[in-house]
């Protein structure tokens, strides 16, 4: 049986809210924006009952040069739940193509959470699925990804990690044919557009969304899934606040089948940037 639910978009506010609402104890969080009405109104009536709520979000977004940026999208509930998503917690967020939601029952994937919302280390179980920055956590599990002998699903709003791009390179080089979908609305970054340039000057098939904004986080070596905050990026892979799932795809259940299938979906209807 799956110790992991997965539900998409607006279905993961609903999980969200769900969830803040089942609270008896605790609640405590990190979200990159909290804006959400219904979200907030969760949490509100939650503190009404008498739940200690813990709620930490970023202030200053868009300083990546002065700190850490708070990118995490996670939320631990009884200290019996997890819940990590790749959405900020915003009306447009929840609306995005892509955004993933994966509720955790399993009791040593809550305390590592736990932990890592904390900012803590806990030396009682291991951190093999939740993977947390900053840190070297995220990048070795996207790493051992890349060199899976089977094609990727990649998923990520922004790619431009250097060894990213020459391991996604080499592979094709190789022979594999994976699928990398990226966000190209809004002003791209030097970085993304070089990327691009590079990736398809290599062979690698990159598309994007035609008349939205991608926003997932999402990484399938055929056996194993990563869903979390962190994009592709030297800041998201070293450097923030991130935290993130890497699970075997059979630890899913359906979910594994449901997260390809809407990985698939979502290729077909995108166009190559």
């Amino acid at each position: 049986m799956s110790d992991l639910a997965v539900c998409f978009g607006p279905a993961a506010r609903a999980a969200i809210c769900h969830a803040f609402d089942g609270a008896t104890k605790s609640i405590s969080a990190e979200f990159y924006d909290l804006k959400d009405g219904a979200v907030r109104a969760a949490l509100a009536r939650a503190q009404a009952r008498g739940v200690v709520v813990d709620v930490r979000t970023e202030h200053h977004r868009h300083a990546f040069d002065s700190h850490a940026v708070l990118h995490a999208k996670a939320a631990v509930i009884d200290q019996r739940t997890a819940i990590v998503t790749t959405a900020n917690v915003t009306r447009s967020g929840f609306g995005s193509p892509g955004e993933v939601c994966v509720v955790d029952d399993r009791p040593d994937d809550v305390r590592a959470l736990s932990a890592a919302i904390a900012g803590q280390t806990d030396p009682t179980c291991s951190h093999e699925r939740i993977v947390a920055g900053p840190g070297t956590a995220l990048r070795d599990s996207v790493a051992a990804m890349l060199i899976s002998p089977s094609d990727l699903r990649i998923a990520s709003e922004d790619l431009s990690d250097e060894r990213v791009v020459e391991a996604l390179i080499a592979r094709h080089a190789a022979g594999h044919n994976d699928r990398v979908l990226i966000n190209d609305k809004g002003t791209l970054s030097r970085e993304q557009q070089r990327t691009v340039c590079r990736l398809n000057g290599a062979g690698v098939a990159v598309r994007a969304p035609v008349d939205a904004y991608m926003h997932e986080k999402y990484v399938d070596d055929g056996d194993r899934i990563y869903v979390g905050s962190a994009n592709l990026t030297r800041n998201g892979l070293d450097e923030g606040r991130e935290i993130g799932l890497v699970a075997p795809a059979c630890d899913f259940g359906i979910g594994a089948a449901e997260l390809r299938a809407h990985f698939d979906e979502l290729w077909s209807s995108s166009s190559p940037v």
